[in-house]
């Protein structure tokens, strides 16, 4: 039985949740493949634990201060995983220790670097792979030239790699994970070419987390292209009403 240990988070929105869900469900077609998602921030002990949670209050009220902190790790990815690597490291060596798994598959940027200078400070040689749960631009986090293989769900994503240092032969194109109840109701539709007089349809939706501004969105949509926008607001009951 091969063991794969997944490293997510369901604490910062519903993407990363999304995609372990995803990849369990397809592994677990597989008999010989046993699959174990873990919450990275747990890692990190109870206080990465509360700061994971204050993701989506921070991005909601406090997007001043987000994007501070955004711009800070960009600027500065490696001093960012400097200051996280010993806070992951004893508990992230215990899991090992308790259940070596054979693989590693982070779908979360925050654990990438800091698990594998785990993994070279003890030599330890479990392959590790990372898989992008952006589609276009790429935050420097998630790219470690140290990691097995880097699978980029788009040719854009894969491109950004490249830009930030990832050498193109760990880089792999696949498709993006997709739960099968989506991909199954998604067969059922009968797709129709567009002509010019027959509105362009718009669906349009966020982040787990409400983040934004689906409402402008919508305005240039509507006044600029012949269109027809639907909108899945989530739990924003607030955008709902004002879309309304």
């Amino acid at each position: 039985m091969k063991k794969i240990l997944i490293i997510s988070s369901n604490k910062t929105g519903h993407g990363h949740k999304s995609i372990g869900e995803s990849l369990v469900e397809q592994l677990n077609l597989s008999p010989d493949v046993s699959v174990e998602v873990v919450e990275g921030f747990l890692l990190f002990g109870r206080l990465g634990l509360k700061a994971g949670e204050l993701y989506g209050p921070i991005t909601r009220l406090g997007s001043d201060f987000w994007k501070l902190a955004w711009d800070i790790s960009i600027s500065s990815p490696k001093a960012m995983t400097q200051l996280l690597a010993p806070l992951l490291h004893d508990r992230f060596m215990q899991r090992l220790k308790d259940d070596p798994p054979g693989l590693i598959l982070s779908i979360h940027p925050v654990f990438n670097s800091t698990i594998l200078d785990a993994l070279k400070q003890h030599s330890i040689h479990i392959p590790f792979m990372t898989l992008l749960a952006d589609l276009v631009d790429i935050h420097p986090l998630w790219v470690d030239s140290r990691a097995s293989a880097i699978l980029c769900p788009t040719a854009e994503s894969l491109n950004a790699s490249i830009m930030l240092g990832a050498p193109r032969s760990i880089l792999k194109q696949c498709s993006f994970p997709t739960r099968g109840q989506f991909v199954d109701a998604a067969r059922l539709v009968e797709r129709q070419p567009y002509v010019n007089d027959r509105p362009l349809e718009c669906l349009l939706m966020s982040g787990g987390e409400g983040s934004g501004n689906l409402k402008k969105i919508s305005k240039l949509l509507l006044s600029n292209f012949n269109c027809r926008v639907t909108v899945i607001c989530g739990r924003n009951v607030r955008l709902q009403k004002s879309l309304q």
